[in-house]
């Protein structure tokens, strides 16, 4: 049988899971490519360069002729807005943040029903969840 330490330590593991699942269900991820292309073309014309640019768009342009330059502004461009990675996927971290406050709410919704029951392990193991999903760094 385990101790109190690592089924604490295995239900936060596993609360965290869920909590990622949660925000991985409820928030759209960012297209990280797509945002850059969509900021170069907003910023940049090729309108005065004319030839066989004339009619392409900038991002196309730096995409084509320099994927090594675009990646890389792909990258710097990331670092510079406010997206939380979770499993691989970027997410708007306001929409993560309101994703995680609406899973707190789930598991406070669930504190009700042990009350009925004559619970208080189960509401202390809700508050414990709680407060693990709080101190979760996304």
């Amino acid at each position: 049988m385990g101790t109190n330490v690592e089924d604490g330590t295995k239900m936060e593991c596993d609360i965290v899971k869920e909590l990622k699942a949660h925000v991985a269900s409820n928030c759209t991820p960012v297209d990280r490519e797509q945002r850059f292309r969509d900021m170069l073309d907003d910023c940049y014309s090729l309108e005065g360069v004319g030839g066989p640019f004339a009619n392409m768009t900038p991002s196309r342009v730096l995409e084509e002729c320099d994927p090594t330059a675009f990646r890389c502004g792909v990258n710097d461009y990331e670092d510079s807005e406010d997206w939380v990675e979770i499993g691989g996927c970027y997410y708007e971290r306001s929409n993560v943040e309101e994703a995680r406050e609406e899973f707190i709410s789930d598991l406070e919704s669930e504190k009700p029903s042990a009350m009925d029951e004559d619970g208080q392990d189960e509401i202390e193991q809700i508050d414990a969840l709680i407060e693990a999903v709080k101190a979760v760094k996304l």
